[in-house]
Order: structure tokens, then sequence, then C-alpha cells
């Protein structure tokens, strides 16, 4: 159900990079300016935000200036929003956030690769379409946001190879962070989502299918005592 798309011999690379989780999460959401609106990733993000105990930026608040300013104290980063691959030119690829202190609201790969520090953040979620595509280049390295997402300094992103719904995707995450602060690695709670939806509302592969775990499978999360 979930693939990792990582080779063997990256693996312990990336699980070098993980650090003690300390809980805490920055939850973007539906961002202002950005069309078509998405309520079901209004839900979700309000949702993933009140079970990661963070408060969600979501509408005006999902800027893209918020990805410039995490400074290692972020553990996880989940995003629900629109997601845009460019084929032919896919260091312009993207994530459609809120625009603000200076910047457009497009988070492009070319962008992440220069500007986005993920150290620390052990899981990075993105709940938008096409996020896990890339274009492989002229030195066999694949472009694209989950590649650089990894490059970044994260040792996990969460992507999609598709288009995904708007609810079922909100049904999917629900259900994933519910096994994933239950304790299951980020890999069983992704495949037991995606069960759900199979044997549930949704049994068309297409609608929960193309949620993909790119990197380390065993990432876990453990929420600090509140």
């Amino acid at each position: 159900m979930t693939r990792c798309h990582v080779c063997a011999s990256s693996i312990r690379f990336l699980r070098d990079k993980e650090t003690p989780v300390k809980g805490k999460a920055l939850v973007i959401g539906a961002p202002a300016g950005v069309l078509p609106e998405l309520p079901g990733a209004m839900r979700e993000a309000m949702m993933v935000g009140t079970r990661l105990h963070s408060v969600p930026m979501v509408g005006a608040a999902a800027k893209e200036s918020l990805l410039y300013q995490l400074k290692g104290n972020v553990d996880l980063v989940h995003i629900a929003a629109h997601g845009f691959y460019e084929a032919d030119t896919p260091l312009f690829s993207r994530l459609a956030l809120a625009e603000g202190d200076g910047s457009d609201g497009n988070l492009e790969v070319h962008e992440i690769l220069s500007d986005v520090d993920l150290t620390g953040v052990n899981l990075v979620v993105l709940s938008a379409c096409k996020t896990a595509l890339g274009k492989i280049s002229g030195g066999d390295e694949i472009v694209g946001l989950t590649r650089a997402l990894l490059y970044a300094g994260t040792p996990g992103v969460i992507s999609t190879l598709w288009d995904i719904g708007d609810d079922p995707a909100a049904a999917l995450m629900d259900d994933f962070y519910s096994r994933l602060l239950a304790g299951d690695s980020a890999a069983d709670a992704l495949r037991h989502a995606q069960l759900h939806l199979l044997h549930g509302d949704y049994p068309g592969p297409r609608q929960w299918a193309a949620f993909t775990l790119n990197g380390d499978p065993e990432g876990r999360w453990n929420s600090p005592a509140r």
C-alpha cells in the first residue's frame, strides 16, 4: 500500500538525520488567495493541529515564509494545500501557499534547495497534488518537491503521485495521525490509513493510493506529556 522510493544505501544516511522528538509541529492548510478553495484542507489542518497540539496556520496565516523560519524548533511539518508539478521545469514545481513577509506564496523546488533548512524535522507530510513526482536530471538526480525536502534535512516525506481529492485526503490524514500518535511508524500508519479508506467510504484506489512515503519508513512520533 505504501512505497519507499529511496534506495537501501540511503536509509542509513536518512536515519542519521533523525533527532529526538519534542512534539512540536507546524501545520499549514488552505492558504488564502489560492483557487479553487479547499474546504477539506481547512478541516484537515484544524484536525491535525488539534491532534498535534499546534495552532494551525490557515488562510492568510498559511504563509510560504513560515518554511524559512523553522530554526530547528519543529519536529513535523504538515501542509494541506495545492501542489503543482512542472514537468518541463521541475525546479519550479511548487506548493501554493499564502503570500506575505516578502514571499509570493509559491514555495518552489529551487527555493527549498537554497533557502529551507529542515534540520530537526523528522517528517514532512504534503497533502497536496503530485508532490512525489520528479524529473531525472542529467546527473541521475530526481528534481522535485519530495527530493528537495529530503535534501533540505528531513529524513522522511509523505507525498502524492497524482491529483488527490479534497475529502478523501482529509479522511486519510485523520486515520494516519490517529495511528501515528498511537505509536505506529509512519509507514505502518500510512498503510493502515489506506486500508481503512479501501474498506470504508473510499474503496477506489485512486482516492488513497497516491500517498507514498519517501525516506525512512521507521520514523515515529512521540507527543510530549500534556
